[in-house]
């Protein structure tokens, strides 16, 4: 006893103490205090206890990281509750309940986990896992009913990720009290709350608000007032939504005329559809939509059809239409579908048309899609053509193809042409394709 009197540890776990004890018996059978002799002691030598608890205690919670990492969850929990227990003075003490709070989780022990995580936020508020446990905390009281830490939370409106993980467990709960509390924090947190949060809350509406979510959805996504972002957000969560009065509104929304982005987030809807039913509405709106740049959009989609564009409507949209501009991005979606019919008609177009643009955009479209038929169509057309500028319109084509006889016509042009001006600009494609 006067041995181990001698050696005055440091405050220990007893589990430390017994093995110490018996390090000094296994080392040596002198009565030698294992850090020194008798009572004389260094610094350092008065700090070594501590020193191999926090070795041990750090290699324990390694351990256990290690262990989540391959979700060997009973033996991390083991880990994690030793460190818990056997070093409560270690700065491994914290984390170590956030992650078997983890662990549990995941081990569907809710109960347990969320014992852990509230004795987490109550003793240790200002750690840099706070946030985290406070979002695990609402997620699991969700799941085992607790409505008090989900309101709790969604009082406290300091953390951003921490209501959203709130809210989702009041709409899982109460989807009809979610619905109004998503509205309130949106009507009452539009100067201060970021994007993403506003999205988020969005989102959560569409994933878990129900029927009553839709009428909400569609309001947002109707106000011009409102973000850009947050419509189309409100766009994407009626996905999940979807029916005929849904589609109607959405098509009328697009009629109208908007902006852009809401626009292709509509179209998206749509392609999610029957293939018949959305090249229905967006033909229709390709032909009848106020704005010029969302009938250009609908011409663009009708290309994303999962069965493919409907060559013979777009045809037909391009001989019905009088707009330039929806007639150019007909003849470039009807270039790029590989296919010899719709390829042939664009170059028919473009080569008997007086509008420049248009015969640009054909033009210019097939040198870089069309295949080798269409390109020795185009090199036919070089050689009979007389207009300078039409002459170089052609160079620029071939020089966007990759057919071999595409690269043949400008190295013959670069060589023979009369006119210098056209020599020298075969020769920059020339130059350009070996450089790109």
């Amino acid at each position: 006893m006067e041995l181990f009197q001698s050696c005055r540890f440091n405050r220990q776990s007893p589990g430390l103490r017994i093995r110490t004890i018996l390090a000094i018996f296994v080392l040596t059978s002198a009565p030698v205090c294992v850090y020194g002799q008798g009572d004389k002691k260094t610094d350092s030598q008065k700090d070594a206890p501590v020193a191999i608890a926090l070795d041990a205690a750090g290699k324990t919670f390694n351990q256990a990281k290690e262990l989540i990492a391959v979700n060997n969850w009973t033996a991390a929990a083991e880990k994690l509750n030793a460190v818990i227990t056997e070093y409560p003075n270690s700065k491994y003490f914290e984390p170590s309940i956030y992650w078997l709070a983890y662990v549990r989780k995941h081990q569907e022990k809710y109960q347990e986990a969320l014992l852990l995580l509230n004795r987490f936020v109550r003793d240790f508020p200002q750690s840099s896992w706070i946030g985290d446990a406070r979002s695990m905390r609402a997620e699991l009281a969700a799941q085992v009913g607790n409505k008090e830490i989900i309101i709790e939370e969604l009082r406290n409106p300091d953390n951003e990720e921490v209501q959203l993980a709130a809210l989702s467990g009041l709409l899982r709960l109460d989807p009809v009290k979610g619905l109004q509390q998503a509205t309130d924090i949106l009507n009452s947190g539009s100067a201060t709350a970021s994007r993403n949060f506003r999205e988020g809350v969005v989102n959560l509406i569409g994933r878990y608000g129900g029927k009553e979510a839709v009428v909400f959805l569609l309001d947002i996504a109707q106000k011009k007032t409102e973000q850009e972002a947050i419509r189309t957000a409100a766009i994407f969560a009626l996905k999940g939504h979807v029916n005929q009065g849904v589609l109607a509104q959405l098509t009328e929304l697009v009629m109208k005329g908007d902006v852009p982005a809401v626009v292709e987030a509509v179209m998206f809807i749509f392609l999610q559809q029957e293939d018949e039913w959305a090249k229905e509405v967006l033909i229709r709106t390709a032909l009848s939509a106020q704005l010029t740049d969302t009938r250009r959009r609908a011409i663009h989609f009708l290309s994303k059809l999962k069965t493919g564009p409907p060559i013979d409507e777009l045809i037909g949209l391009y001989d019905a239409g009088e707009n330039t501009e929806v007639k150019r991005e007909i003849l470039s979606t009807l270039s790029k579908t590989n296919n010899p019919l719709a390829q042939a008609r664009v170059f028919e177009i473009s080569s008997a048309t007086d509008d420049t643009g248009l015969r640009e955009e054909g033009i210019l479209s097939l040198g870089k899609y069309g295949d080798e038929q269409i390109i020795n169509r185009i090199i036919q057309l070089y050689d009979v053509e007389t207009r300078y500028e039409v002459k170089r319109l052609i160079l620029s084509s071939l020089g966007k193809s990759r057919q071999k006889n595409a690269l043949e016509k400008l190295k013959n042009v670069a060589q023979y042409e009369q006119s210098s001006e056209l020599r020298k600009r075969a020769a920059q494609l020339l130059k350009e394709r070996t450089t790109n």
